[in-house]
Parts: C-alpha cells; sequence; structure tokens
C-alpha cells in the first residue's frame, strides 16, 4: 500500500498522455501495455494477450472499461507516487509532484533515480527541473514530438506558482 497521496492532477496527465486503449497494445518500447499504460509484459503482445485483459492483476475475458483503467491507473501511480517520494530530498508541492509522478511512470524508477533531473532538483536547483526534463524526449530515431510535448507541460506544471503554494506534498 502507497505512503504517498497520488495528487489527482497527476493521474489526469498521465491519463491524457497514455491515451485509453481498452485492448492490449504495443508500446515503441516494445512493452504491452493496456488501459492508460497500464504495464502487462515487458514484452510484445501476444494473441494470448488479445483474448484477455488484466483486472487486479488477473487476466479476464473482454475489453477493460474505462472505469477499471482509471482504477488500475491510480494503483500503478502509487508506486511512482512512492519512488518520487523517496529520492526527492527538498519540499515540493502537489504541482511539482504531478509532473515527476508524470515524468517517472513514463521512464521509469531507474531513470528519476540516475538521472541529473533528481540530482539537481536535490541540490535546490528547483528553476533547472523543466529544461532537465526536456532531455528526455528521444526515442529510437530522435526526438518524438509527443514526448517534446510531454515534457513541457510536465515543465510548466514543476515550475513554482507566482504565489507560493503553502501546501507541500507530502513526505
Amino acid at each position: 500500500m502507497s505512503r504517498h497521496k497520488v495528487p489527482k492532477r497527476a493521474a489526469k496527465l498521465v491519463a491524457f498522455f497514455e491515451g485509453f486503449s481498452p485492448e492490449p497494445t504495443d508500446k515503441l518500447d516494445g512493452f504491452s501495455t493496456v488501459g492508460y499504460g497500464h504495464l502487462i509484459a515487458h514484452r510484445p503482445v501476444t494473441a494470448v494477450d488479445r483474448q484477455a485483459v488484466w483486472v487486479k492483476g488477473q487476466r479476464t475475458p473482454g475489453r477493460l472499461t474505462k472505469k477499471e483503467s482509471l482504477r488500475l491507473l491510480r494503483r500503478d501511480l502509487e508506486r511512482f507516487a512512492d519512488a518520487v517520494a523517496a529520492n526527492v530530498n527538498v519540499p515540493i508541492n502537489w504541482r511539482q509532484a504531478s509532473a515527476l509522478i508524470s515524468f517517472t511512470y513514463n521512464c521509469g524508477e531507474g531513470a528519476l533515480a540516475s538521472s541529473t533531473l533528481l540530482r539537481r532538483l536535490n541540490a535546490g536547483e528547483y528553476a533547472a527541473v523543466p529544461s532537465e526534463l526536456n532531455r528526455w524526449v528521444s526515442g529510437p530515431d530522435g526526438p518524438l514530438p509527443g514526448l517534446v510535448i510531454r515534457r513541457a507541460k510536465e515543465g510548466r506544471l514543476f515550475r513554482p506558482l507566482r504565489r507560493p503554494s503553502v501546501w507541500i506534498w507530502n513526505r
């Protein structure tokens, strides 16, 4: 069970950029997913995957509904919220947490943990985070337009508000 609450904004952001697929699909990285990017396996979709979908960690016949997909997404995001909290050593607000959870969901916990982005953030260089996010846009053949847009949105979300927020994402 997650120790860190997933901001609603993080779930909305990830759902928007991942898109909804009621049936298993292959991603560019060769992984198979369903719903809003819920990972089925670290391999392409198989015929068995197409005959059933994953709900609550079990194969279920039929297609995944948006309601079931949102439930899976919220559960998946808990793990990434915990990863952000475990790695970020400086205070961040809910908007900043949402941006980092979206990034971590897309790139992985290891990518966050070993990134210059995290090193600079933990050094207190908050203003460097948007430009560091923009470094994570490449696919096998160069920058991917969807990732460029996603990182720009995450970067805008990470920037501090003009009036500082007293609401700090609870670590």
